[in-house]
């Protein structure tokens, strides 16, 4: 029974990988979408959209953040958010003259 306890308590933390759907929107048009698969503590890919380079990180269970690196301006922005139901959201928005720049993620369920 101890054991039953203690494998339910940890199981949240036990979490290796989740998989995002993300969606890369530039100047209110979806340009890109993507499913991936993030292990935790490495950096995926998840769009290589003309100069932009954008990756995830998943840090812990449910702590997610997302970089987004222009190598031409140089650049690079990041957002860190928790990721626990298919209902969150982890959104980065960025803001030129030229260009309104967002990534927006959310869980898949499993």
């Amino acid at each position: 029974m101890k054991l039953l306890l203690a494998t339910i308590l940890l199981l949240p933390s036990m979490i290796f990988a989740q998989t995002l759907d993300c969606s890369l929107i530039i100047n209110n048009t979806v340009v890109e979408k993507n499913k991936v698969e993030i292990t935790k503590g490495e950096k995926t890919a998840i769009f290589n959209y003309e100069d932009l380079k954008v990756s995830s990180i998943m840090r812990t269970a449910t702590k997610f953040e997302i970089e987004v690196f222009n190598p031409f301006e140089p650049s690079r922005s990041y957002a860190v958010g928790e990721l626990k139901e298919i209902t969150d959201d982890l959104s980065l928005v960025s803001w030129k003259r030229e260009q309104i720049l967002e990534v927006n993620c959310t869980l898949v369920a499993q």
